[in-house]
């Protein structure tokens, strides 16, 4: 009984061998049709443009504080969406941030402005900011200003993620923007 429990066990265990062995054999003359060593090609969008760039977007980012702690400057975080409408303009947008130091206290803005993807992915924006309300005390974060601020940006995965790195260095602002 021992034995026969040792043979059973001996064909169980080599079954998975001889499955993956054979797997990996091609039927016929065509070695191309093996997926394991002939994997099809991925295939993903390979040139980008202003329409990659199309719907709202809701923005991760911080704004510098002004202040800072023995680790560094003290970054106070942003909710945001913008909305890109496929042509090369954004063609509306919020952002709210906490006024540091004043419990509950708000800053409200909404933003316009262009955009320019090359075939690369990589491309420009400028983007306006509107005060629309909330605090006014300048305290110890400035406004943002209402003149243009100038971006590059970096687009990816077909348009679902977008990268802002503020080029003009007025703000230091950087953003990035997930399709929702």
């Amino acid at each position: 009984m021992q034995v026969k429990s040792m043979r059973f066990m001996s064909l169980v265990l080599s079954c998975p061998v001889a499955i993956f062995a054979f797997a990996g054999c091609s039927s016929g003359s065509n070695a191309s049709s093996n997926p394991i060593t002939n994997p099809p090609p991925v295939s993903g969008q390979t040139t980008y443009s202003n329409s990659a760039l199309s719907g709202t977007y809701s923005i991760s980012t911080g704004i510098p504080s002004g202040t800072s702690t023995a680790s560094g400057a003290t970054v106070i975080p942003v909710a945001s969406t913008m909305q890109f409408d496929g042509n090369g303009n954004i063609t509306s947008g919020s952002i709210q941030y906490p006024v540091p130091g004043l419990t509950g206290q708000t800053r409200q803005y909404s933003m316009k402005g262009t955009y320019s993807v090359s075939s690369s992915a990589s491309g420009t924006a400028t983007l306006t900011f509107t005060f629309t309300g909330g605090n006014t005390d300048q305290g110890m974060l400035p406004f943002i200003p209402a003149t243009p601020l100038s971006f590059t940006l970096q687009a990816a995965q077909q348009g679902a993620s977008v990268i802002f790195a503020e080029s003009d260095e007025l703000e230091n602002i950087s953003i990035i923007a997930l399709k929702q």
